[in-house]
Formats: C-alpha cells, structure tokens, sequence
C-alpha cells in the first residue's frame, strides 16, 4: 500500500508513525484504510463524511480518530501527514490541491483530472509544494491487465477492427494475430 516514494516523503521523516486521514470514508476508501491498517505503520486519526458513514469507517477501522463533516477542518490539523481522498470525483482535484497547499501527502484513486486544466493545477500544487500525490488505479496491477498491456503493444493482436468499451472495461475485436 505505502510505496517507497510515500515512507520516504517528509511526513515519514518526521516521525515513525504517518497520522493519517480519510476524506470521503464509503466503501473503497474504507477497504484502502484499513488494508493501510493491516501493513501498519500508520494510525488512523481522523474521518470525514456525512453520516453514517463517517461514524461507521470510525467505528470499523479507528475507534479513537476524531469525526469531522468538512475536510478543511481535517486539513487544519497540524498532526495529520497524509490523506487518503475517497470522495466523489468531482471532488478530487479540489480536495488534493487543498490538501497539498497545506503540507499533506495524498493518496486517491481515479480519476487524476476530468480535464487538462484540473491536471495542470495538481502540477503546480506537487511542484509548488514537494509534497507526495500518488494515484492509484487499482485494475493496473493485476496481472491480467499486465499480460493484455504486453499484447497490445507486441503488436501480436494484428489490426484492430472494433473497441467496445464501459466505464469499467474495454473488449477489443481484433483480425487476426
């Protein structure tokens, strides 16, 4: 979960233990949670959401972290490292340029940007700031998704004919190979 670039960020620096924050703590934010609280190394102080939800990620994962319903309060606290954002997209840019601009790291999932604008914002956030954003996409380390990277760029699948794709998968037709 915590790569090398993240245990190496100043927050690692500064103490043993990265105090860590969820914003937006439904289903998946609260599964990156507590897989963080499994490889430990990390405590979970704070939680932000709307009801119930805040109170039931509390309740699974740290019992003693603090609730709050507006993430800038989370990210006025000084003793809190990291976030992980598990908000509604629309939300993430905002959130991860605020959560920079205040001396957080931050973790969140897809997507980056929904545009060129919000991407370049974040580059300035990470340049301006030295601090760490990783993105996650959870699909592209699973094998499956490895082996059909190799495929395609083998150029083994001949010409492509047809892409059918979903907001979750991409099925390629292809003529030959």
């Amino acid at each position: 979960m915590l790569s090398r670039r993240f245990r190496a960020s100043a927050s690692w620096a500064r103490t043993e233990r990265i105090r860590v924050a969820g914003l937006g703590t439904g289903g998946r934010c609260q599964y990156l949670l507590g897989t963080l609280a499994k490889v430990g190394g990390a405590q979970i102080v704070a939680v932000c959401d709307y009801e119930p939800r805040r109170a039931e990620a509390r309740e699974k994962l740290a019992p003693d972290a603090r609730e709050y319903e507006d993430y800038r309060q989370v990210l006025d606290r000084n003793d809190i490292d990291a976030v992980f954002i598990g908000s509604p997209d629309h939300w993430h840019v905002t959130m991860r340029v605020d959560a920079l601009r205040v001396g957080k790291d931050v973790y969140v999932e897809k997507p980056v940007s929904h545009n060129v604008e919000e991407g370049g914002r974040l580059i300035v956030a990470v340049d301006e700031t030295k601090r760490v954003l990783q993105a996650g996409y959870q699909q592209r380390s699973w094998d499956i998704f490895q082996l059909g990277s190799e495929i395609a760029r083998s150029g083994r699948p001949g010409q492509v004919t047809l892409v059918l794709s979903s907001c979750t998968r991409i099925i390629c037709v292809t003529s030959g190979g």
